[in-house]
């Protein structure tokens, strides 16, 4: 998902992305732009290490696929020229504390409370806010966004590209509570509006159901 007034050759860098991924280009895994998961080294929430404003092609949103957002960037990124645009993907939490709501600083001269989730990253981009040291680049130039475009004009700068168009689904697993039946979406649906609070009643053993959501930030809480 793009900003309409942003540059095409911008553009073209996400592009470009997926096709160096398609021809199996490899790396470290990243999160953040100079932070391995793998290995916990690094720091998260900095921009990319060497790079102006102009150089870094920063994104926010969801988590719903931000792994795979960190893969194209890893992609992209693992080239030699020092000059070269990177993709800076950040994920919607610290990836080394899961805290939520921190500042991050996604280029030079820009700093921003970390979106958590698509709607948190697309209410980031339209504030079009630009970096300190030129003015003029944008701090957030795209976000993961895991819900389709609003059609109420509020999103009408923003243009949306489908990256993946899998549905969203579930799986249930079963333990010494849970039901080893696979549980319907009517009794998910109760489960999640509090209708059904006990394992008993979809035939598992008797005990308290512990709810678990995504932050309301998310897109997909409203699934």
């Amino acid at each position: 998902m793009r900003k309409n007034t942003s540059g095409l050759g911008r553009i073209g860098v996400a592009l470009a992305a997926a096709a160096i991924l398609t021809i199996g280009a490899t790396g470290i895994a990243t999160a953040d732009p100079n932070y391995n998961p793998d290995t916990g080294a690094g720091t998260v929430g900095d921009a990319p290490t060497g790079k102006t404003q102009t150089q870094v092609f920063a994104g926010v949103g969801a988590d719903a696929f931000a792994e795979l957002t960190n893969n194209f960037a890893n992609a992209y990124n693992n080239r030699p020229s020092a000059t070269d645009p990177v993709i800076a993907s950040y994920d919607a939490v610290n990836p080394k504390t899961s805290a939520a709501g921190e500042t991050i600083n996604t280029k030079p001269g820009c700093s921003l409370v970390r979106p958590n989730g698509a709607n948190g990253g697309l209410t980031e981009i339209l504030k079009n806010n630009k970096s300190t040291v030129d003015g003029t680049t944008y701090c957030v130039d795209f976000v993961r966004a895991s819900r389709a475009k609003k059609t109420d004009g509020t999103e009408a700068a923003l243009t949306f590209f489908a990256q993946s168009q899998d549905a969203v689904g579930y799986a249930t697993i079963g333990n010494a509570y849970a039901p080893t039946a696979p549980l319907t979406k009517a009794q998910l649906k109760g489960i999640y509006t509090c209708q059904i609070t006990d394992w008993s009643q979809v035939g598992g053993q008797a005990g308290d159901i512990h709810l678990y959501v995504q932050p309301a930030s998310a897109a997909t809480y409203t699934f």
